[in-house]
């Protein structure tokens, strides 16, 4: 990343950190995001995860981590919006997907999925403003398709509303670059707040860039 004068480094630890830790890492932020999560292939958030270097079960992570930073976020005070990094297929059972092969392979890995929507769930009910966004199948370093492929395979963005996606196979992909710019762009947005946004690739959509109004599609 080019550095940022706005932006401070920290490094903390979902899984091992205090929680006074925690909230001092936060102290001073307007805002959040967590992109936190353990790696959809191996369950664990060693190797290719992100939140603990101490390879945190998905449990520990995706659940137990987001609310530890939520509580933190609330414990330093001053945080006027919260993002989420969630997946599609978190609330499958509820949407009528609990067959969906993707869904039952990554609840295979320590249930991956269901312990993401229960760090969504809590976050919904904290009182923080928030927004959760839930990419399907992330293109680039550790995903199945690398980010090139992406636009080789004429892969554009689909945005939609709260359990409306449920593809997270490759052929769907979606960019990490776009993820990050829908998250930044979620921090300011007043019709991002309180919402949960869907986001996938899709064979000849219109790529990001193209989408003069996101925001509208959900």
């Amino acid at each position: 990343l080019a550095p940022d004068p706005r932006v401070e480094a920290v490094r903390c630890d979902v899984v091992a950190d205090s929680d006074a830790a925690l909230a001092a890492a936060l102290r001073g932020a307007d805002c959040v995001v967590c992109a936190i999560g353990t790696h959809v292939t191996t369950g664990s958030s060693g190797a290719g995860g992100r939140g603990s270097s101490s390879g945190g079960t998905a449990h520990a992570v995706d659940n137990l981590g987001v609310r530890r930073l939520v509580d933190a976020a609330l414990a330093a005070g001053g945080v006027k919006r919260f993002v989420l990094v969630s997946a599609l297929l978190a609330n499958a059972p509820a949407c009528g997907q609990a067959g969906n092969g993707a869904y039952v392979a990554l609840e295979l890995l320590g249930g991956v999925l269901s312990e993401k929507h229960e760090g969504e769930l809590y976050l919904r009910a904290s009182g923080l403003p928030y927004t959760v966004l839930r990419p399907g199948a992330l293109a680039g370093e550790g995903g199945p398709i690398g980010e090139a492929a992406v636009d080789e395979l004429g892969l554009g963005v689909v945005l939609s509303g709260e359990d409306t996606l449920f593809d997270l196979r490759a052929r769907n992909a979606v960019s990490r670059a776009d993820v990050a710019a829908l998250a930044v762009g979620a921090l300011s947005e007043p019709r991002a707040e309180g919402r949960v946004v869907e986001v996938a690739g899709a064979p000849g959509a219109p790529p990001l860039a193209d989408i003069a109004d996101p925001w509208l599609a959900v």
